[in-house]
């Protein structure tokens, strides 16, 4: 019988303040259960200074190098290479590489986002090593946000690598489109028995002074401005005027939290905002069980974890009318589609799920279906590793 492959990983990884590092633990835990030999390199970060107690928790038989990450945001993608702290973060992950080589040869690279293939790509054509890539930051590349340079350079990237792992439909077809080979589609998964409709944590409501009579809008994101967190304000000073039990639920933390704390308060609705911060991927659901909705009005994702974790806890889901979300959301049925930017739309749709608590429990317990039928771990992880298992054999048989 064949051994598994052994897998070296490089990227982001839990508890990572993305939705990458969480698609990628999912997906790596399955792996990981099944047996597969896998050693992570993945960049350090303030939020991660746990991970060595959660990956002897939940990875055992992992091992992990951690390497220094960059400080600067990288906004918009791609357009940080020659900063100097990214050139450091590249050879400080290069050299990790070679540190895992040492200790336990690998027979593939997986890399966890696209922006992370710079370097890896000469490392591994040097070993004679297949490489596959995650594109969990692939609609931000081909949704053309970027400069023209820093789009094509990520084309460039994604045409060296033997497979392309697409966490959609549309970044499949998108990357098709383009003249990307070897795709293979692992929509993005969810832990449905984590994240599911329960009771509230009265303790955490008391924290964050919710009250019962509060009608609560989540939000979780790492705020960046892709996120458009912004137009939450704009559509809460509205909706706020008509309907005052709302209070918004901001779950996570980034550059853009700040201008978002001072928005609500030059509209002078700072009382209807909570801001968490950061926390660990593990406190969500107990916090989107605080909701009655979940609002997300991103200009472009991949396909957002925080859609399916929303939908899966059976909240409604609103959000803007991108590719991604109409890859979950039938509108009307399992969520709502506003235009992006439309902070009048957005506060007309808070505003009419507000008033319903029957339309919040149909088209929640739908939403909720959708993603127990179509976003299981299961068949994601399966679907992965057959493609890695044909991507070794295919080296092994050259």
């Amino acid at each position: 019988m064949t051994p598994q492959p052994r897998i070296l990983y490089v990227g982001t990884f839990p508890p990572h303040p993305g939705g990458s590092g969480v698609a990628n633990g999912y997906l790596l835990k399955g792996l990981h259960d099944a047996g597969y030999p896998i050693q992570v390199v993945t960049p350090s970060s303030p939020e991660a200074a746990g991970r060595a107690d959660l990956v002897r928790r939940h990875f055992p038989a992992i091992t992990l190098l951690e390497t220094p990450a960059a400080k600067a945001v990288i906004e918009p993608w791609g357009e940080g290479y020659d900063n100097p702290e990214m050139q450091q973060e590249i050879a400080a992950t290069l050299a990790a590489c070679d540190a895992a080589a040492e200790r336990r040869p690998p027979d593939l690279v997986l890399v966890g986002r696209v922006r992370s293939l710079e370097g890896v790509i000469p490392w591994s054509r040097q070993r004679g090593l297949p490489l596959a890539v995650s594109c969990h930051d692939g609609a931000i590349l081909l949704a053309g946000a970027h400069s023209p340079a820093a789009c094509r350079k990520g084309l460039d990237l994604l045409r060296q690598v033997d497979l392309a792992v697409a966490p959609a439909r549309h970044v499949a077809a998108s990357l098709a489109a383009r003249g990307i080979a070897n795709i293979v589609t692992v929509l993005n998964p969810v832990d449905s028995a984590r994240f599911q409709p329960g009771a509230r944590d009265a303790d955490l409501a008391r924290r964050l002074d919710l009250k019962p009579d509060h009608v609560v809008v989540a939000h979780a994101s790492n705020m960046k401005p892709v996120k458009r967190a912004g137009d939450i304000v704009a559509a809460a000073a509205r909706a706020v005027a008509a309907d005052d039990r709302l209070v918004f639920l901001m779950i996570g933390d980034g550059p853009c939290r700040a201008a978002l704390a001072d928005g609500a308060r030059e509209h002078g609705i700072a009382d209807y905002f909570r801001f968490t911060g950061w926390v660990d991927n593990e406190a969500i659901p107990d916090l989107l069980r605080l909701a009655h909705m979940a609002l997300m009005p991103s200009r472009m994702e991949g396909l957002a974890l925080a859609y399916l974790e929303a939908m899966a806890t059976g909240l409604v889901l609103l959000a803007s009318d991108i590719p991604a979300a109409r890859e979950v959301v039938a509108d009307g049925e399992t969520g709502f589609l506003f235009p992006v930017g439309d902070s009048d739309a957005m506060a007309d749709l808070i505003l009419r799920a507000a008033a319903d608590p029957d339309l919040r429990q149909r088209v929640g317990a739908r939403a909720r279906a959708h993603v127990a039928r179509h976003h299981r771990q299961g068949p994601a992880i399966e679907r992965l590793r057959r493609a890695l298992e044909r991507l070794h054999g295919e080296q092994r048989e050259a």
